[in-house]
């Protein structure tokens, strides 16, 4: 988005004079695609990065064609996609943390897509904290208290990055750096003990949720017993 918007204005110039029978917006993706795509090789293919480039290609296309791309078919081509291309990714929990991630957003705005987008914007933070805590401690097995300040730090986030990006282009790029690592270095984790079945439950019910709003709702309260389950082994 950010690439978008500056490079919107002086393409639009260009065009306008030189080549007006050009697709303006077409001609753009592609632009903001190749330096996603060098993003990626800097990222050196994250996993999840991949995941994520791989929706946005697979979304423009469909969005080009006039196909709706918030749906559950999106993601399932896009997924598809990706494992033909680079089969190793099957193997990566952070390629499959990403991916449930998706399916939790797109499962919500299934059934909410009528909020107004403020709402959706914070309801979807608590959502996608709730759905994924099960199958996360089932596999790491590990919990803080500062874990529990994780919905509002990931709202602070948002804000953040484009602050730090900015802060980049000046001499102060460092401002935030003790900050965020003392974040880090001060949270106390413990471990807690998430049988393996209800991580996988969540998955289940996750899958069952695109369909039935019934597994939607148990999905959040299993999401909601599984943090009460941690504080009090931490506690």
């Amino acid at each position: 988005m950010i690439a978008y918007f500056f490079l919107r204005a002086p393409y639009r110039w260009v065009q306008n004079r030189y080549f007006p029978y050009r697709h303006g917006n077409r001609d753009l993706f592609w632009v903001v695609g190749g330096l996603l795509f060098a993003y990626l090789a800097i990222l050196e293919f994250n996993p999840a990065m991949i995941r994520s480039f791989g929706m946005i290609i697979v979304g423009y296309w469909l969005y080009d064609r006039g196909v709706k791309i918030i749906s559950f078919q999106t993601l399932l081509i896009a997924i598809g996609i990706l494992l033909a291309f680079f089969p190793r990714l099957f193997f990566s929990l952070s390629f499959w943390f990403s991916t449930f991630g998706v399916l939790s957003i797109f499962i919500f705005v299934r059934y909410y897509e009528h909020w107004k987008p403020w709402q959706i914007f914070l309801a979807l933070h608590i959502w996608c904290y709730l759905v994924l805590l099960p199958i996360s401690l089932a596999i790491f097995a590990i919990f803080g208290w500062a874990h529990i300040g994780s919905i509002a730090i990931a709202l602070i986030f948002n804000l953040y990055y484009p602050v730090v990006l900015a802060l980049h282009l000046t001499p102060w790029g460092n401002f935030f750096d003790p900050y965020l690592i003392g974040l880090f270095e001060t949270a106390e984790v413990k471990k807690v003990v998430i049988p393996m079945w209800v991580g996988i439950g969540s998955i289940v019910l996750a899958l069952g949720a695109m369909k039935r709003k019934e597994a939607f709702w148990v999905l959040g309260v299993l999401g909601i017993t599984t943090l009460g389950s941690a504080i009090y082994q931490i506690a």
